[in-house]
């Protein structure tokens, strides 16, 4: 089978990552009948990023929990495989690799019109 690789930026320099990303396998893990919470954690865990927002998420208001939580497999287990489902499907969806491209049309002078500025004002008159 042919590996798949995707282009990245990691730390300020060009590296290689495995496809697919910590968040795909990790739904893919939470969509496994034999999935364990240890397991799904370990993925997530390979992501910094990734974890950081999971954690956020489980250390949010909106969950109340009492204690601060700073474990991937700890959040898997406290917020239980549907709502961390909806989590990474939610990073996943926003992700900046998934948003379209930004693109610029110019009009077609206006790549010129910095050379020839001074040719449409005509000569400068002597004094």
């Amino acid at each position: 089978m042919a590996e798949n690789y995707n282009l990245s930026m990691d730390n300020g320099a060009f590296g290689f990552t495995d496809a697919p990303s910590a968040c795909q396998e990790a739904l893919a893990a939470l969509a496994s009948p034999h999935a364990t919470t240890e397991e799904i954690g370990q993925i997530i865990s390979r992501d910094k990023t990734l974890t950081a927002r999971l954690l956020q998420a489980t250390n949010s208001v909106r969950f109340g929990l009492a204690r601060k939580i700073t474990d991937a497999a700890e959040a898997v287990n406290l917020l239980g495989f549907q709502t961390v489902t909806g989590i990474l499907a939610d990073l996943e969806r926003l992700s900046p690799s998934r948003q379209p491209k930004a693109r610029v049309f110019l009009p077609p002078h206006a790549s010129n019109a910095g050379g020839h500025a001074g040719a449409t004002s005509g000569p400068t008159p002597a004094p």
